[in-house]
């Protein structure tokens, strides 16, 4: 196959590039080339240097034509309008978008068609405006296109979550959970959605179709931390506190704020896919993290010393946090 792939040096892009060259396919990526590939692809990989936010950039890309595009760096109606104008240069579109189109909170184990996010200026605000656009447009053209909707994925070169576990229990710190949230999520690993989108480019049964993409397996947070001990042969060392009582400091890991449950029965039925249990992830992430030596720093929690000594947080100090995240949040905007 020809296949160009918008993005390509990153988390998923750069699992979906290996992926494919290593399978034989004559592959072309386009981004800005600020950021290199975490490791050498198998095989030499052709490069097209442009920027998503300038048409004319995007039009050399799509020059070419491809058997199957594939679009990790479409964020915005604007990223998406230019493809759909060179849409005859793709014979199959392949865009990948975010659980975060949901109406939140979502209830558990949503589906394809739950309700979408119409909040705008919001990262899935926008995915959803894209998804319109592309849906709108292949139903005019015949246009084969899929969409993929993942939620926490995750992959040896990039998992925030574990990340944070890990540091904390090799340096034998206590991770502090809030003792009355329990938040549910799923991941993904990254080869398993690699091979989702790769399956929905050989046969017509995707076409059309959008798909919720996530593991089998339902964690919560302290459920999180205890496989990721595991991964590393270590035990959890978990202290559960009352957030009210610390309010301003650090509680809990890298996670959701709601549930984020959803239900990826479509995509394993028309796919034939077969998930990666979360254990076996994160055990494939230790050991490759173990074989490039790298190395897992303990996040510096705010208030640490405070929570375990069960001492109150002292007014002064929760006002300067206070103050600190403001202007943190002003600077951001």
């Amino acid at each position: 196959m020809k296949v160009g792939v918008f993005g390509g040096t990153r988390h998923i892009g750069f699992e979906l590039v290996s992926r494919l060259l290593s399978a034989g396919a004559d592959v072309t990526i386009f981004n800005r080339g600020r950021t290199a590939p975490p490791a050498p692809f198998p095989r030499p990989v052709a490069h097209v240097r442009g920027d998503r936010n300038l048409p004319k950039d995007v039009g050399k890309f799509l020059v070419n034509e491809y058997d199957v595009v594939f679009d990790l760096s479409g964020y915005t109606p604007a990223h998406v309008i230019p493809v759909l104008n060179h849409h005859v240069k793709i014979k199959q579109y392949i865009f990948c978008s975010t659980s975060s189109v949901y109406r939140v909170p979502p209830v558990l184990h949503f589906r394809e068609d739950a309700p979408h996010t119409v909040e705008h200026k919001t990262y899935g605000g926008a995915k959803a405006a894209c998804e319109d656009l592309i849906a709108c447009h292949s139903k005019a053209h015949g246009w084969p296109v899929t969409i993929f909707r993942p939620q926490g994925v995750i992959g040896e070169h990039s998992a925030a979550a574990m990340e944070f576990v890990v540091g904390r229990l090799l340096a034998a710190k206590s991770v502090f959970l809030d003792d009355q949230r329990d938040i549910k999520m799923k991941f993904v690993d990254v080869r398993d959605l690699a091979d989702a989108f790769i399956l929905s480019a050989r046969g017509s049964r995707a076409y059309g179709r959008s798909y919720n993409i996530c593991g089998d397996d339902v964690v919560d947070e302290q459920d999180f931390i205890r496989l990721c001990a595991q991964a590393i042969q270590l035990e959890p060392r978990i202290q559960r506190v009352n957030k009210e009582h610390y309010k301003g400091a650090d509680i809990g890991i890298p996670w959701s704020r709601h549930d984020l449950v959803c239900d990826a029965t479509l995509v394993k039925q028309d796919l034939s896919l077969k998930f990666t249990p979360l254990k076996e992830t994160l055990e494939h992430i230790w050991l490759a993290w173990t074989d490039r030596q790298k190395v897992v720093a303990p996040t510096k929690i705010r208030g640490e010393q405070f929570m375990l000594d069960q001492r109150p947080i002292p007014f002064w100090l929760r006002t300067s946090w206070k103050l600190k995240d403001a202007i943190a949040e002003a600077v951001r905007r």
